[in-house]
């Protein structure tokens, strides 16, 4: 049968015999291990090389539901056009990191996308996908809570944000920046991201932002004596764990607004 080639594959005896064993496996995947399950395997891959389009976006769909799947066809599938790819790379659990990585440095940005909406996506798959360059995978990446990242790659993707104005939206409503992050992003964002950054502050005077805006933030990031001194008067209080809720008031009813940005 494998070796037999018809006509008309979709209405031959191989497709009938591929999508037989599928069904046999979908019933019972546990059973299926070792030399069996690479036999198996093996016999879906050569059959499903000749199947039409339809049938191998039938197949790729059922993997996509499955916990266990066999290695080498969701690969196979995984590596195709997108049409059948994409339930796979967004919802197959068998696909391994190093089999994202590698679909990621061989195929387009369909397939890139495609895995930027995964429910996990791991530091390495996601620093891969930014390691591409292109603004359309980085922005699916970063609306994509289950993505995660480094502390350093975030603040890698808020300063690029200053010179790529559509990443801003979705790195405000990321949950895993930190204040220190936020307060960057915050002034470099419009008016309507500003307020959404504000209305993220859970312990923090909702006016905060807007007076501390109003300091010469060109002169807080020079090096200076003055600067020195806010930033030695921020780093006793953070040793001490003073950096609260009534230190930040504190700052603001004084209107020490460079040591209000800092500690926040």
């Amino acid at each position: 049968i494998i070796k037999g080639k018809t006509s008309n594959p979709s209405e031959g005896m191989e497709v009938r015999f591929l999508l037989g064993l599928i069904d046999i496996f979908v019933a019972a995947p546990g059973k299926f291990t070792g030399p069996a399950l690479d036999q198996i395997d093996k016999i879906m891959c050569e059959l499903c090389e000749r199947a039409d389009h339809t049938t191998c976006q039938e197949i790729a769909a059922t993997f996509a539901q499955m916990r266990i799947a066999p290695r080498g066809i969701t690969n196979q599938l995984a590596r195709h056009e997108v049409s059948i790819a994409e339930p796979l790379l967004r919802h197959g659990a068998m696909l391994s990191d190093d089999d994202l990585l590698a679909i990621i440095h061989q195929r387009s940005t369909p397939h890139h996308m495609a895995i930027a909406c995964r429910y996990d996506v791991s530091y390495a798959v996601g620093e891969a996908l930014l390691a591409l360059n292109n603004e359309a995978v980085m922005i699916c990446l970063l609306k994509n809570q289950r993505a995660h990242f480094r502390p350093r790659t975030l603040d890698q993707l808020v300063e690029t944000s200053k010179n790529t104005p559509s990443l801003r939206a979705p790195l405000t409503r990321r949950h895993d920046l930190d204040p220190i992050l936020l307060t960057r992003l915050y002034f470099q964002v419009p008016a309507a991201l500003k307020s959404q950054i504000l209305n993220r502050s859970e312990v923090l005077d909702p006016t905060l932002i807007s007076e501390a805006i109003t300091i010469n933030r060109t002169s807080l990031l020079q090096p200076g004596q003055e600067t020195e001194n806010f930033r030695h008067f921020v780093h006793r209080r953070s040793v001490h764990g003073q950096i609260n809720q009534s230190l930040l008031k504190q700052l603001i009813s004084e209107k020490r607004l460079s040591e209000l940005v800092l500690a926040f």
